[in-house]
């Protein structure tokens, strides 16, 4: 039982750990306000090492997982060495925080902090900065990789959100966040850019005499530190507590994976479709900075499970809320479709979005969202001591750009992934923007809606056009049959044959025939992601014979169904 519990421990922040053991979990959306410590570093380098592995398939996953995990293993037993806690990860960057509590002073923790961060940069340069992978010949094996780390000092608020029975999230949160992510922006690769009161607190104040934020130079030795968490003190009684209370903070993919001990397949590339949330609270300007941080903790609560609601809406086992961010762009939602499970699902994104757009809660001001979708690597982050489920790559990076470049209460993705809906979303095109790391200008797409006359028979098989060659025989006895069903003689076609006779176009060229006489089309199409979805396949079927829409909620879709029965089937009861 110890063991499942620091396996499961491993997803949550070690301070959090803690108090679950000891305490108990907090009330969800109650503040518990700090002062801390806090860093913010980011590794350079994974995002671009990631699309070059994806090349090598299973190979290269399984490569890109090694270097992660032996990189973050040095640098999280460092942090945790030194008494600190990552709050999260943020694909390859982390927040970090020192508590200051009854048994640590405030310089104490800052020295800590400032001389973690230190070690860190040195690991990366010593032993990190040249990962050598193992890959085909022919191709290059070595990848940079590079640290920058911002520090700051302030107060924090821990909070919990969610709900204890299905799923729940930490956050961190503050100005000490907010100002150690803005320290890492200025600083430079290699570097550590410290606030001014982070090194007076430090007794450093030489480094910084007039700036807010500056480079830290020299050795600042490590006072002597203690883990947060001791497992020894534990007792089997709060093991068994601790993992019934813990695993609503993991994916439930995960967590039957965790009793055994071994996550380590989940680390794949994989296609996705990312989309980050940033949103903006309705504050008060007469309201006191305790009120504000306690009523802040309450919609913070209600948005994440608002949101959650709407994204099994539309998503269903295959999307989820991967995180709730904060910083120095402000709060935000990563949602992820397609990881742990599949399909990415773009359409169901955008739409998501769409919905998110149009029933914002009056305690949000706006909401900015961009999506794209595309292959991404994809697995538990970190190491055995801590770790996250994530997602790492350029698609990542793009629909962070893209949220970034929204008007309030608008929704943009990119080309690629416009393409692959085109046939269900209606678009604005947008003039070419230029987007942060990207060497060319790229066309934003701006979703509208749904177009409302196409059903999923048109989308999956619309895409023939040239006509049937061959198969005269079959096709004649095919529409013949539609014939006789059009003039009310219904009956049953099987279509059989091996793989690769042109079954499947020789359908598509009935169901032209049939939907251009006037008749209605329904299909459901088994794929392999809903094998264990019960009447997977009949989820589109019903929504195409009733004409329902995803934007519709769970009463007003009831309402069309028992509407049309009773039209059909007026003696049904």
């Amino acid at each position: 039982m110890r063991s499942l519990a620091q396996r499961i421990a491993a997803y949550i922040p070690v301070t959090l750990a803690k108090q679950i053991l000891h305490d108990g979990l907090p009330a969800p959306g109650q503040p518990h306000s700090l002062f801390a410590a806090t860093l913010f570093s980011d590794i350079s380098g994974f995002t671009a090492m990631s699309e070059e592995l994806a090349s090598d398939g299973s190979r290269g996953a399984e490569e890109l997982n090694r270097v992660l995990f032996t990189t973050f293993t040095a640098m999280i037993d460092v942090i945790h060495e030194s008494g600190g806690a990552i709050s999260h990860f943020y694909g390859d960057a982390m927040s970090v925080y020192f508590p200051v509590d009854e048994e640590t002073a405030g310089r104490d923790v800052a020295q800590r902090a400032l001389a973690c961060a230190q070690m860190m940069q040195q690991l990366m340069r010593a032993s990190f900065g040249r990962a050598v992978t193992n890959r085909p010949p022919g191709k290059n094996p070595v990848f940079p990789l590079t640290i920058k780390i911002g520090a700051a000092y302030g107060r924090c608020q821990e909070i919990i959100v969610g709900d204890p029975t299905e799923s729940l999230e930490f956050v961190l949160t503050g100005t000490a966040v907010d100002e150690a992510a803005a320290a890492e922006k200025i600083a430079q690769s290699g570097q550590v850019v410290a606030s001014r009161e982070l090194l007076a607190l430090a007794d450093r104040p030489e480094f910084c005499p007039d700036k807010t934020f500056c480079v830290l130079d020299g050795r600042i030795p490590m006072p002597t530190a203690a883990p947060i968490l001791d497992w020894n003190t534990c007792t089997g009684e709060q093991f068994s507590r601790f993992c019934e209370i813990t695993t609503a903070f993991i994916p439930p993919a995960l967590t039957e994976r965790l009793a055994y001990g071994n996550t380590n397949e989940l680390a794949e590339h994989r296609p996705v479709t990312s989309m980050f949330v940033q949103f903006e609270y309705a504050n008060d300007p007469d309201a006191s900075s305790d009120i504000e941080t306690a009523e802040m903790a309450g919609h913070l609560q209600a948005y994440y499970q608002w949101a959650r609601r709407i994204v099994r809406r539309f998503g269903s086992d295959n999307a989820r809320i991967n995180r709730i961010l904060t910083g120095d762009k402000g709060n935000q939602l990563h949602i992820i479709f397609g990881a742990p499970v599949a399909p990415d699902a773009p359409d169901q994104a955008i739409r998501c979005a769409l919905a998110l757009l149009r029933e914002q809660p009056p305690y949000i001001v706006t909401q900015r969202i961009g999506l794209a979708a595309g292959k991404v690597f994809s697995g538990p982050v970190g190491s055995t001591a801590r770790r996250e489920y994530t997602v790492v790559g350029d698609v990542v990076n793009m629909s962070a750009r893209l949220a970034q470049a929204c008007a309030p209460n608008e929704a943009l993705t990119n080309p690629t992934t416009a393409a692959r809906v085109r046939d269900v979303i209606e678009f604005d095109v947008l003039p070419m923007q230029a987007f942060k790391g990207k060497q060319e200008q790229i066309t934003p797409y701006r979703p509208l809606g749904e177009r409302p006359s196409t059903t999923q028979l048109q989308v999956y098989f619309g895409h023939w056009e040239r006509p049937l060659i061959g198969q005269d025989t079959e096709l004649d006895l095919l529409l013949g049959g539609m014939d006789a069903a059009l003039r009310k003689v219904g009956g049953v076609a099987a279509i059989l044959g091996s793989v690769g006779v042109g079954k499947t176009r020789l359908l598509a060229e009935g169901i032209r025939y049939w939907l251009a006489a006037g008749g209605t089309g329904v299909v459901g199409v088994c794929q392999q992601h809903i094998t264990d979805t019960p009447y997977g396949p009949w989820v589109n079927i019903w929504r195409d014979f009733f004409g329902l829409r995803p934007s519709m909620d769970a009463q007003s879709q009831a309402d069309v169904v028992a509407r049309r029965t009773e039209a059909l089937v007026p003696d049904c009861g």
